[in-house]
């Protein structure tokens, strides 16, 4: 760590780990499928592709979530506008660069400085996405936000699936009649903000620290909460969404000045009571009894029970502001959970207990070049969890140096720290986190440092570098994660980008996301690699093109004296036609261990889709798509066919 140290001063941005070159949420879901991003870096994408941030009121913290912005750009970004605000988002260009500005143009937008007279802004959004081969209605959503006199703000989300119906939870098991397409209120919501009060009433989310004691968001640093629009595609099958787990109920905060030299104290309450559905990928008909035998294989091994358990919680935060960059705060919640059936998921685990909770104390110092960030939690079992960070931000030095622990009894299911994930263990000790991180834990049982800097000795030249090293307490074993990436732009119209990544852990000893013991100790336990290439083209204006290619490297139980290999690649085309009309195309190759064709599976897609922007404020796009799976030569040749629809109105 130190050697790597000493090499790599740099610039430091937010790192996706991978070349943000997408325009619409399914390119999201796709680099989050394929292992490019991880579920919380999807999650933060697809919130800024939802939301996009105006360059114009953004704070440094939002401005630093966007792709290879660094502190150092949303600093001057911030001074520019403060001359003189920004007109359009293309303004921005000529200050961060092409190459950057390629990846942060879908999530940045302006918004007109001068006073509207209009009463009332927001916008309407309407999706139709349809998978034909599944014989499943398409997916049908509509939501809408609206702000009136810049005041009071409220949204929706009617969305319709195929979903279970007639679903009884009994003594005896679990009854069901069926599935069919039906129509759900989603997500609901009321907020008013007023002089130094605000509240929101409805579907919310909410983060307050380092995310070690309480956070529900897809913000880095987050404080305080936000409305809660949010819905997930599932990738692989066109005609099915998820929603995440988050708050219903009423939150509130007030901000009381303290003194003329800025300082002020912030307080907010919040509260939830909210149904969740649970998901379950692998049960047999005898765990569920149809009372529709027709409708027996249209249930499938892959469901997600309605409304299967509640959670009620309630909880606050105080903080303490010197300044937007320093503070000290409070936080503590507790919840309990009303399960309606205690169905043995292998999919999930609950809290193991009825009453859970926290309470923590973060702070944070930031001053010229320098910010510092800490924060320690305790949960109601004794359990403890502590991480300190420091970042560095100079003319060119911009490096993040951290330091966690969470002990073995940290079972906190609403932190989001920064942590590799362990998705071994599940069982009756373990705790839900969300939708993504099944099996066990993403914070718990960790000691080490994690290190983040870049390297830019050249307008052309950037090295980036990650390091995580930590120590599981409770099995004695140390893990490891390396990665580096190389950007290269020797010509205004070309790039390249190298990444490689290697992971070492130890998955013999209840390790890290492989989850077996075969006893061969030819095998290694818990390695894996990865190698990628990319080239970046843009030979004028409108047109980029992307090639990129990867191969990944791991352990796997069939393969005694070797790794597995998975590869991909693809090219994609983006070209603005005029600033109203994009086109966009990509064709991939995907082939999984393809040192065994028996085994894996292997397919070829391609896509094309077209965004116009319309007079009146109306965005429209249409996506196609083809999958051929190329799994079994015998199988039949039709391809899987998708379609997307999409209109935005604005007003």
């Amino acid at each position: 760590m130190a050697l790597l140290a000493l090499l790599t001063p740099g610039l430091l941005g937010f790192d996706y780990g991978a070349t943000i070159l997408v325009r619409s949420d399914s390119d999201i879901h796709e680099l989050y499928y394929l292992g490019e991003i991880d579920a919380e870096l999807r999650d933060q994408l697809l919130d800024l592709l939802d939301d996009p941030i105006d360059h114009n009121s953004a704070s440094r913290e939002d401005l630093y979530l966007l792709p290879e912005i660094t502190y150092t750009l949303a600093d001057a970004i911030i001074a520019q506008r403060d001359k003189l605000p920004y007109d359009t988002p293309r303004q921005l260009r000529d200050l961060v660069g092409r190459r950057t500005w390629n990846q942060i143009r879908p999530f940045v937008v302006t918004t007109e400085v001068s006073a509207s007279s209009e009463p009332i802004k927001g916008n309407v959004s309407l999706r139709y996405t349809d998978q034909f081969t599944d014989q499943r209605a398409p997916v049908i959503y509509a939501k809408s936000r609206q702000r009136y006199h810049k005041w009071l703000e409220a949204g929706l989300i009617v969305a319709e699936q195929s979903d279970l119906y007639g679903v009884e939870y009994g003594e005896k098991g679990i009854t069901v009649e069926g599935r069919r397409p039906s129509v759900m209120l989603e997500r609901i919501y009321l907020s008013a903000e007023r002089g130094d009060w605000s509240v929101i009433a409805g579907h919310y989310k909410i983060g307050f620290g380092q995310r070690l004691t309480f956070d529900v968001t897809e913000k880095l640093r987050p404080h305080g909460f936000s409305n809660d629009l949010k819905i997930y595609k599932d990738y692989e099958n066109y005609d099915s969404y998820t929603v995440p787990k988050r708050m219903l109920g009423v939150a509130a905060s007030t901000r009381r000045h303290l003194g003329d030299q800025g300082a002020y104290l912030d307080v907010t309450v919040f509260a939830s009571s909210n149904h969740h559905d649970m998901y379950e990928n692998d049960f047999t008909p005898s765990d569920v009894q149809v009372t529709d035998t027709d409708e027996i294989q249209e249930v499938g091994d892959s469901v997600t029970f309605p409304w299967l358990y509640r959670e009620d919680l309630l909880g606050l935060n105080t903080s303490l502001f010197w300044s937007k960059r320093t503070h000290l705060g409070f936080t503590a919640w507790g919840g309990h959970l009303d399960k309606r059936y205690d169905f043995a998921f292998t999919s999930y685990a609950l809290p193991n207990r009825d009453f859970y909770g926290a309470a923590g104390v973060d702070g944070a110092y930031g001053a010229g070049a320098i910010d510092l960030y800490a924060e320690a939690t305790v949960t109601d079992t004794g359990g403890f969890g502590a991480r300190v960070e420091s970042l560095l931000a100079v003319w060119l030095l911009e490096t993040s140096l951290a330091f966690r622990y969470y002990g073995t009894g940290f079972d906190n299911p609403k932190a989001r720290a920064k942590s590799e994930p362990d998705e071994f263990g599940l069982g009756e000790d373990d705790v839900q986190h969300d939708e993504d991180r099944t099996g066990g834990w993403r914070d718990r049982d960790e000691l080490g440092p994690q290190l983040e800097l870049s390297f830019d000795p050249l307008a052309w030249v950037r090295l980036r570098a990650k390091g995580d090293l930590w120590y599981q307490p409770s099995e004695e074993v140390t893990n490891a994660y390396l990665e580096g990436r190389l950007d290269l732009d020797p010509l205004s119209w070309a790039g390249v980008d190298l990444v490689a990544y290697l992971r070492d852990k130890d998955i013999s000893q209840q390790g890290r996301e492989l989850s077996y013991d075969t006893g061969n100790e030819a095998i290694q336990a818990g390695l894996k690699s990865a190698c990628g290439a990319g080239l970046r083209l843009q030979p004028w204006e409108p047109t980029i093109l992307q090639v990129f290619a990867k191969d990944i490297a791991y352990d796997h139980s069939s393969y005694a004296d070797t790794l597995a290999h998975d590869r991909y690649g693809w090219v994609k085309l983006i070209v603005d036609v005029t600033e109203q009309l994009e086109l966009t195309a990509r064709a991939k190759h995907y082939q999984e261990r393809v040192d065994t064709p028996d085994s894996g599976k292997a397919y070829n897609s391609a896509y094309g889709q077209v965004k116009a922007r319309l007079p009146g404020k109306i965005t429209t796009h249409v996506r196609y798509e083809q999958v051929h799976d190329l799994d079994d030569p015998e199988a039949d040749p039709n391809p899987q066919r998708k379609l997307e629809l999409g209109v935005d109105f604005r007003f």
